[in-house]
């Protein structure tokens, strides 16, 4: 009996239509892909920008190393 009520209910049921569901998702994923793209992109130029900022903190560590051996020199 409860295969014949399955059976109905498939027979008698709508035809359930996903297309718009299917496009969402298919635009959701576009999306995402978008934003990880631009969020490797931007990790990229901040990793860029660092490496920059801790060559740039060298040469400045560096001189004043030089600045303050300088002083010494000249205080002796």
């Amino acid at each position: 009996m409860a295969q014949l009520d399955l059976i109905s209910m498939a027979i008698l049921g709508k035809n359930v239509n996903f297309d718009k569901v299917i496009k969402m998702v298919d635009d959701m994923v576009a999306l995402l892909k978008k934003e990880q793209q631009d969020d490797d992109d931007k990790k990229e130029m901040c990793e860029m920008q660092l490496d920059k900022a801790e060559d740039d903190l060298k040469v400045l560590e560096t001189t004043v190393a030089d600045l303050e051996k300088s002083i010494a020199d000249g205080n002796n």
